[in-house]
């Protein structure tokens, strides 16, 4: 993920809320479904992930 802007965590948050809402609308009796629902998560808990990188970043380089 390329370094964010402050303005982009807005959507950044947008996208990883409408990933999480897709997966709970997944039917957990159907294999194929719980399978996307988990890999809908997994992609939010990624993009958690790579937001958290960058903001440290980004307050490692303003108290340098």
């Amino acid at each position: 993920m390329p370094k964010l802007h402050p303005m982009d965590i807005p959507n950044e948050l947008k996208g990883i809320e409408t990933l999480l809402a897709a997966s709970l609308l997944m039917n957990d009796s159907v294999e194929d479904e719980q399978q996307t629902a988990i890999t809908l998560i997994d992609i939010a808990l990624m993009r958690i992930r790579e937001i958290s990188i960058n903001l440290d970043l980004t307050e490692g380089n303003a108290h340098a």
